[in-house]
């Protein structure tokens, strides 16, 4: 009976064992693909988004920024929204060059969104009226 007893307290233990490494192992995976969702594209500019109209964090806000050009330049419509951004935080800090240079990179990159293209467009001319025909590019 004292065997049978161990036997079977060896295979409860045995499972708890098991349960306990698999267990381990779902919560890394759900780690791994927390940490990926954070660094979406999408994520990254709502986080940039926020920082910049809450936190009114200029300097963390354009490094995100930066961050989202860099890593996503093929997703068109949140690269535009990035890059227009940035050109909106360089006018906030007043580096009107700065900001003239990410507007013109929204329309020349960018020009299939619309929105974000329409909204560079009002700001060079409102900054630089002397260079809203250089950067004029005709709307889809």
């Amino acid at each position: 009976m004292k065997k049978a007893g161990l036997i079977l307290l060896g295979i409860v233990v045995g499972l708890v064992i098991y349960a306990q490494l698999q267990l381990k192992e779902v919560v890394d995976q759900l780690a791994m693909a927390e940490t990926k969702a954070e660094k979406s594209p999408v994520m990254l500019l709502q986080k940039a988004l926020y920082q910049e109209e809450s936190e009114d964090n200029l300097d963390t806000t354009i490094e995100l920024y930066e961050q989202i050009l860099g890593q996503s330049p093929n997703v068109k419509a949140v690269a535009a929204r990035a890059a227009y951004q940035l050109g909106m935080c360089h006018l906030k800090k007043g580096k009107h060059d700065k900001a003239v240079k990410y507007f013109q990179q929204v329309i020349h990159q960018y020009p299939k969104q619309v929105s974000a293209t329409m909204k560079a467009q009002n700001q060079l001319n409102t900054i630089a009226p002397q260079m809203s025909n250089i950067a004029r590019t005709p709307l889809l």
